[in-house]
């Protein structure tokens, strides 16, 4: 099975300020990162295209200055415009496989590779969300506004996370999932990671869903004995998952863990 063809990282900031649900402190990274640098130590030929609306400088990107369809007052103006153009740069984009990712994520295994045949294979692809159930993310997230009695599966599917997705864009079914999604995210203004699943239940695309080592988010949420050693990426927007992460990495279990 071959992992060829280009790939697209696409990227959405919005806002003067840059802000993250996790509430890290990023101070000691530049706007993009660690996400650009450590997608670059993987795919160093990938294209990179960031859509903004603030003057972001970065080597090597293209960067597309866009107006939202969203309210800039709201206090979630930034995640709902990110969320959007994600999802808008995926579909629109022309290489074999486009990758959407927030900026605060490190990639720290080259399994992340194999994020393009199976993008391939299923036309989509987005990651578990430590939440599990819809209902959950649904009522618990930020930015929600779930009605559990309207829902036929009154909120017992698998919840998704936002990044990292990646998409085959000349996926027929892709470009239906991410068409309903789009469409929703304009209607119903709201939760990313919600609308991920209404836009699944109403075009009737279930994308591949990524295990938890491909976003690992904070143990406050996931724990998991097969966690620990297998991460892909980290959402270190959470402040206590990159020092988890060093932490398993020292210790003999790790090396354990390795070897058996």
């Amino acid at each position: 099975m071959s992992d060829g063809g280009s790939v697209e990282l696409v990227l959405a900031e919005f806002g003067f300020d840059r802000e993250n649900a996790g509430k890290a402190d990023l101070s000691v990274h530049s706007r993009l990162n660690p996400t650009l640098d450590s997608f670059r130590e993987r795919f160093p030929d990938a294209r990179v295209t960031l859509y903004t609306d603030v003057d972001i400088e970065a080597d090597g990107i293209d960067r597309r200055t866009v107006e939202p369809p969203f309210d800039r007052a709201h206090p979630r103006y930034g995640w709902r415009a990110s969320n959007y153009f994600q999802a808008w740069g995926m579909r629109h984009s022309d290489a074999d496989v486009a990758i959407a990712m927030d900026a605060d994520m490190k990639i720290v295994s080259p399994a992340f590779r194999r994020i393009v045949p199976i993008a391939t294979r299923f036309g989509l692809a987005v990651p578990a969300n430590p939440r599990c159930l819809v209902w959950i993310n649904g009522s618990k997230g930020l930015d929600a506004d779930y009605d559990r009695s309207v829902d036929p599966t009154r909120g017992n599917g698998f919840a998704y996370n936002h990044s990292p997705m990646a998409c085959a864009p000349a996926h027929e079914r892709a470009r239906a999932f991410l068409d309903a999604y789009l469409r929703l995210s304009v209607e119903r203004p709201g939760r990313g990671t919600h609308l991920l699943w209404e836009a699944a239940w109403e075009s009737g695309v279930h994308p591949y869903l990524l295990p938890f080592p491909w976003c690992v988010c904070t143990r406050k949420h996931t724990r998991s004995r097969y966690l620990d050693g297998s991460e892909i990426a980290l959402h270190v927007g959470h402040p206590d998952v990159e020092p988890r992460y060093r932490e398993v990495r020292r210790s003999s279990r790790f090396r354990d863990w390795l070897s058996g």
